[in-house]
Formats: C-alpha cells, structure tokens, sequence
C-alpha cells in the first residue's frame, strides 16, 4: 500500500448520496500521496455490491481517469443501496482502496417523468415514497 491513499470517493459529485436519481452514475476519487513524487493512477478497478452480492465487477482497467468515470453496463435497480469499492494502482505499482455508498429512488428515473413535478408533489404530501 505504501503512501498511497484514495478519498473523496463521489457518485455523482456527492458523498454517499440517498435518492440518487440517474440511469448511469458518474464516480469519481482523488489520488493522494504526500510522501512520493511523480505519482499517477495507472489502473482501477470499481466493484458494485448490494448486500453481500457483486453486481458488477469491471476487473483491472488501464487507465488514469479518475473524473466521472462509469461503469459500461451499469443501470442501478430502483429503491435499491449500493456499496462502491474502487481500487487504484499508481506506477510505483502501490495499490490503495476505498468504499462509498449510494441509495437509488424509484424507477421514473428520467422516463418521461418530470423530476421536479414529482418533487413539488411529494413536498406538498400528495405522493408518498416509501
């Protein structure tokens, strides 16, 4: 592991956001190392679980991207809670680790559904989310 650290850990720019409300969450985390010099992010890898169970697991991938970043596949369940594991590895070949979390809200996600009526709605008490 060395000096190497991972934080901010972000879905969507928010830290373990609950009622995230999106077909394709963005992650992203900064890399840190405060003792080393010339340190960059040679690969990741981004492991999503719900409960005990992965629900996808892209494996080692050669990039520096660390903004933003998504998963190819990945369309989250509605009402559901996610734990995010990303691990990097820099080009001193040190690794480092670190978890997040994100709660998904019901399926209108952006299907022709205004997010905003339902939002007005649910703050005047006329539709209930459980």
């Amino acid at each position: 592991m060395g000096n190497l650290r991972l934080s901010r850990i972000r879905v969507e720019h928010m830290t373990d956001p609950i009622g995230l409300d999106v077909k394709e969450p963005r992650f992203s985390w900064v890399l840190q190392n405060t003792v080393d010099q010339d340190v960059y992010q040679q690969t990741y890898r981004i492991r999503i679980q719900t409960g005990d169970e992965t629900v996808v697991d892209t494996g080692d991938i050669v990039s520096d991207k660390s903004i933003e970043v998504t998963v190819e596949g990945f369309h989250p369940e509605p009402k559901t809670a996610y734990t995010v594991w990303i691990q990097v590895t820099d080009n001193h070949c040190n690794s480092a680790d670190g978890k997040g979390f994100f709660e998904s809200i019901f399926s209108a996600m952006a299907e022709n559904v205004d997010m905003n009526i339902i939002f007005f709605l649910v703050m005047l008490g006329m539709v209930v989310v459980d």
